[in-house]
């Protein structure tokens, strides 16, 4: 990938996780639970897969 492509793919990625933990709080004041756990989860992984990918990546070389 090009610099500018994984630029991109990371500020989509921080805006999916901000709008996932937004989403996660507001639910967990309208107490679901299930859902509050359900969009905060999505925010973790958003962040944690990329970065998992990237460590295999470079422990590769």
């Amino acid at each position: 990938m090009q610099d500018w492509d994984q630029l991109v793919m990371a500020l989509i990625g921080a805006g999916v996780a901000v709008y996932s933990g937004y989403l996660a709080r507001t639910a967990w004041r309208q107490r679901q639970r299930w859902a509050a756990a359900g969009h905060a989860l999505l925010g973790v992984c958003t962040v944690a897969l990329p970065l998992l990918v990237a460590l295999w990546r470079a422990g590769e070389k």
